[in-house]
């Protein structure tokens, strides 16, 4: 057993990227400040580092979105909770761009185009 605390290179804390790198070799390996826990007999450092993948979530629900996106999204109620806010209101006031952008937004998020502006991943 060990205790772990993220960090990057550059020494601040969490992930560096997000959607871009779907498959585990593909996504850039953070360093891990991992230390053993009391009790546990170590040969070598208790506090060691170790580089591990690492995958940002920051809420954002695939199945709540596209909820939204289905029944609110000619108010732009999808794109608010995924942060593109400028293209948010210019869907509130259009009502959806009259339908047509509502309906591409929904085949949009199914396919995996719309994401989050943040670069989270989709929380599992």
């Amino acid at each position: 057993m060990m205790m772990m605390n993220i960090s990057s290179e550059d020494g601040t804390y969490g992930c560096q990227f997000g959607q871009d790198k779907p498959n585990k070799s593909e996504i850039d390996p953070v360093l891990v400040n991992c230390t053993a826990l009391p009790g546990i007999e170590c040969h070598g450092d208790r506090v060691f580092q170790k580089r591990v993948p690492c995958v940002k979530y920051d809420g954002h629900h695939f199945v709540t979105i596209l909820l939204f996106s289905v029944f609110l999204g000619f108010i732009g109620l999808d794109r608010f909770c995924l942060g593109h806010i400028p293209t948010a209101v210019g869907k509130l006031v259009t009502i959806g761009g009259l339908g047509v952008w509502w309906m591409i937004d929904v085949v949009l998020l199914v396919t995996g185009q719309l994401q989050p502006k943040d670069g989270g991943s989709w929380c599992p």
